[in-house]
C-alpha cells in the first residue's frame, strides 16, 4: 500500500509556492521538489469606468506599476470641470465677502445715520426745553412725556442707523469668510 504526503515548505509567495512531494512504499521512497504557480490574478482599478483601451493581452507577463488598461475620461473630465466651477463659485463669493459692503449702499447708510443724529439732537434740545418748562408747571404732564418719548425714539433710530452704516461697511461675518475659504480649499483639494 502507497502512502502519499504532501509537505508545503513555504507560503503561497506572489502566485507561487514550492512543494515537496514524498512517496513510501515498503521499500522503495521517492522524492521530489517543485512549484506551484497560480494561473490566475485578480485585478481591480482604483476609479470604475468603461476600458479605452487594454494594453496587454491574456497571458502577456506584467511588472508591478505597468499600465495595464486605459479608462474613458469623459466622466472625469466632467468631473474635473465641475470641481473647477465649484472652485471658482467659492473664490467669488469669497471675494465678495472679502470686499466688503457697496460703496453705494455705504453712502446710504451714513446718510441716514446723519439724518438720524440730526433728528436724535433737535429732539433732544427739545425735551431740554420741555424739561425746564415742566419743572415751572408751565406744561402738562402729557406735553413732558410725549417730547420725552419722542427723544427716545430719534435716539433708538440714531442707534439703528449707526449699526445700518457698520452692517453696509462690514458685510461678511468672520464666520462666513471662513466658511469661503473652506469651501474653496476643499473644491481645490478634489481637483488633484
Amino acid at each position: 500500500m502507497k502512502k502519499i504526503h504532501f509537505l508545503l515548505i513555504s507560503s503561497l509567495v506572489a502566485g507561487s509556492a514550492l512543494l515537496s512531494v514524498s512517496c513510501t512504499e515498503k521499500e522503495n521512497r521517492v522524492n521530489g521538489t517543485g512549484t506551484i504557480e497560480a494561473l490566475e490574478v485578480d485585478v481591480t482599478a482604483l476609479q470604475s469606468g468603461r476600458i479605452n483601451q487594454l494594453s496587454v493581452q491574456a497571458g502577456d507577463q506584467v511588472s508591478k506599476g505597468q499600465q495595464l488598461a486605459e479608462l474613458e475620461h469623459d466622466i472625469l473630465n466632467l468631473e474635473l470641470k465641475q470641481a473647477q466651477s465649484r472652485v471658482t463659485q467659492a473664490q467669488a463669493q469669497l471675494d465678495l465677502l472679502l470686499a466688503g459692503g457697496r460703496k453705494e449702499d455705504i453712502q446710504q447708510a451714513q446718510a441716514g445715520l446723519e439724518q438720524a443724529a440730526q433728528n436724535r439732537d433737535l429732539a433732544r434740545k427739545e425735551w431740554e426745553r420741555i424739561k425746564t418748562l415742566y419743572a415751572e408747571g408751565s406744561i402738562t404732564g402729557k406735553e413732558y412725556d410725549s417730547t420725552e418719548t419722542r427723544y427716545k425714539t430719534t435716539q433708538a433710530q440714531y442707534d439703528a442707523a449707526k449699526a445700518a452704516l457698520e452692517k453696509a461697511k462690514n458685510t461678511a461675518r468672520p464666520q462666513e469668510i471662513t466658511k469661503a475659504r473652506a469651501e474653496g480649499e476643499t473644491g481645490s483639494c478634489s481637483q488633484s
